[in-house]
């Protein structure tokens, strides 16, 4: 039997009847076998990890690692580098808060701190927007790293940003910036935060 003689209109509606036919077909497979789809199973991950989560790591925890791109150059920078180093991690969403703790942060990086603390960004916002953050809050000498499914957020239970954590020299949470405080004006995290970064031997505290 040979192929059907069709104008070009005629076989643009057979192409977008069978497009239609296999987005509708994939539901009712999915329905059918009770399989999900890769979107499905990528929101259920993220949901099982925000649950599992959602308190984030206590004072005295070993602190979660993670690996992220920088977000000036794309190489991979890991917790692990700044071992034996204070490391003062900032989650950022790029909001109106989020630029005062940056500003505080870019007067911090001035301080004669003992131990050389690493100020590490952790951003959810896209690279683009860094250019803006930085010309508004001063803060040139942090670390930036991309976090784009909020993973690390996530781990941290850093979902409200902006969220202040430090870890001391072995590795461990010295200080937690606790979630009641991450949205309120004015906060009195980063004076707490340069208190204890200043001390030579560093107390752990909590922000409660």
């Amino acid at each position: 039997m040979g192929i059907p003689r069709l104008s070009a209109n005629g076989w643009l509606l057979i192409i977008f009847a069978v497009v239609l036919a296999a987005m509708a077909g994939e539901p009712a497979y999915r329905a059918v076998t009770g399989r999900k789809s890769a979107l499905e199973l990528n929101l259920e991950q993220k949901a099982e990890m925000a649950r599992k989560y959602a308190a984030g790591p206590q004072v005295g925890d070993v602190a979660p690692a993670f690996t992220l791109k920088s977000m000036t150059d794309g190489h991979k920078v890991s917790l692990s580098d700044f071992r034996g180093r204070r490391v003062l991690v900032t989650f950022f969403c790029g909001c109106s808060l989020c630029r005062e703790f940056a500003t505080h942060w870019s007067k911090l990086a001035h301080k004669p701190l003992k131990g050389n603390p690493a100020l590490i960004g952790i951003c959810f916002f896209e690279p683009d927007r860094l250019a803006p953050f930085v010309k508004d809050t001063g803060a040139r000498d942090l670390v930036y790293l991309h976090d784009p499914g909020h993973m690390v957020g996530i781990r941290y239970g850093s979902r409200v940003c902006p969220r202040a954590w430090i870890i001391d020299e072995n590795g461990k949470i010295a200080f937690r910036h606790e979630e009641m405080e991450a949205s309120m004006p004015h906060s009195p995290v980063p004076a707490k935060i340069q208190a204890l970064l200043e001390q030579p031997h560093l107390q752990i505290a909590s922000a409660r």
